[in-house]
């Protein structure tokens, strides 16, 4: 069922974000948010009554995907993913997402050198209220 799908989805990122959160395998952790980013890719999840927790569970993911993307020293990806997360329509629900969604873009913009969208990114942060 698709609440299954999703249930799996989120098992994939909390063993994703184990992995990140112990520096046990980051390339691990990045594969784990792509098959979790997979398996909510499919638009029976996109138009169902869950598709409000897909999107939770997709900005969350592409955030913290970033930011292992980062890791292994691909900053165009890490940008990429982030990009997506602050696309996502749940991007500003609340106030820890915003964190957590402006820290990856402000690390990829920062790792490739752009510290004009860096410094607008930290204004949008602090105008958000986040820290």
């Amino acid at each position: 069922t698709l609440a299954d799908e999703l249930d799996a989805a989120r098992a994939l990122v909390a063993d994703a974000d184990d992995e990140l959160d112990t520096e046990a395998d980051t390339a691990a952790a990045l594969a784990l948010y792509d098959d979790a980013l997979r398996a909510l890719a499919s638009g029976d999840a996109q138009d169902s009554h869950l598709s409000i927790f897909v999107e939770r569970v997709r900005c969350d993911a592409m955030a913290r995907s970033s930011a292992a993307a980062l890791a292994l020293g691909d900053a165009e990806a890490a940008l990429s993913r982030s990009h997506a997360a602050y696309a996502s329509s749940v991007f500003d629900e609340d106030l820890n997402r915003v964190a957590m969604v402006l820290r990856a873009n402000y690390e990829a913009c920062m790792a490739l050198n752009n510290d004009d969208i860096a410094a607008s990114v930290i204004a949008d942060a602090l105008r958000r209220g986040c820290d």
